[in-house]
């Protein structure tokens, strides 16, 4: 501490450490989960499935089955001829959606989406009404029906029986270009990667998001401490400061230890 200029440089160095750290998780990390989909299937409805999820191969080497066809949503087929005409085109047009298909009668059609919270604004499209003359107004009791959806495959799903999928990946893999096509009377639930969609996702946001906020904490004290104010203070009483970046550097040290432990939990099994 009796090297001023080299502690604040070193100071600096761990602030955007922490700095890059979190924005790598709240930019690329988490946003990616949320746009990813996941889709579990009914028990009965596997063998159906069975060219996206490869049990077969899977019992042939004692490997657990496969209950979810993961991937992005880009499509949704859905039946409209219950749903108010004008709110569901207020919605495709609001969306800019692009309509890919469209039976001849006009009651089924293939929406092109940009995003999940889409199909949230498509499934919240009231039903018609019933009967425009009355003054109530009652509407039918379903607006939009989900059909199926279409989701551009993870590799694993892609090309369930390839051995190189018989075990996860440390470096991440894109979708690919196959779609899928998964009837919604087949799904047991479809969601994105929220903590909400399984008991590994609940822990991972869970854990990843205390340690991000001790990472905060400690880059909040670290700014404070390569302020104009530590200049002060170190002129004042340099031991005062040392004992304060000594503190706060065991709860970084803790915080690093913390991490040794979350990041092959989640990252390497």
């Amino acid at each position: 501490m009796r090297k001023y200029n080299a502690y604040w440089w070193w100071m600096l160095v761990t602030i955007l450490c922490g700095v890059t750290f979190l924005v790598v998780k709240l930019a690329y990390e988490w946003p990616q989960k949320f746009e990813h989909f996941g889709v579990y299937i009914k028990p009965d409805a596997l063998e159906k499935y069975e060219p996206y999820l490869g049990n077969h191969h899977l019992a042939e080497k004692g490997l657990p089955p496969r209950l979810e066809i993961t991937g992005h949503l880009h499509e949704v087929e859905l039946n409209v001829a219950d749903a108010d005409p004008a709110e569901f085109e207020k919605v495709v047009k609001d969306r800019h959606l692009e309509i890919k298909e469209k039976s001849s009668d006009g009651k089924t059609v293939t929406l092109g989406l940009h995003s999940i919270s889409d199909l949230d604004a498509l499934e919240a499209v009231p039903g018609a009404i019933v009967n425009p003359s009355d003054p109530e107004k009652k509407r039918k009791p379903r607006g939009v029906e989900l059909l199926a959806y279409y989701v551009g495959l993870d590799p694993v799903n892609a090309e369930p029986t390839n051995p190189a999928m018989d075990r996860p990946h440390f470096l991440y893999l894109p979708p690919t270009d196959k779609l899928g096509k998964i009837e919604a009377k087949d799904v047991e639930r479809a969601t994105p990667f929220l903590p909400t969609h399984n008991t590994y996702f609940a822990t991972y946001f869970t854990i990843t998001g205390l340690h991000g906020m001790h990472v905060l904490g400690g880059v909040i004290v670290f700014t404070y401490m390569w302020l104009p104010v530590s200049k002060r203070l170190y002129q004042q009483n340099p031991e005062h400061l040392a004992n304060r970046v000594e503190v706060s550097g065991l709860f970084w040290h803790f915080v690093d230890l913390v991490w040794i432990f979350v990041f092959p939990l989640f990252y390497l099994l």
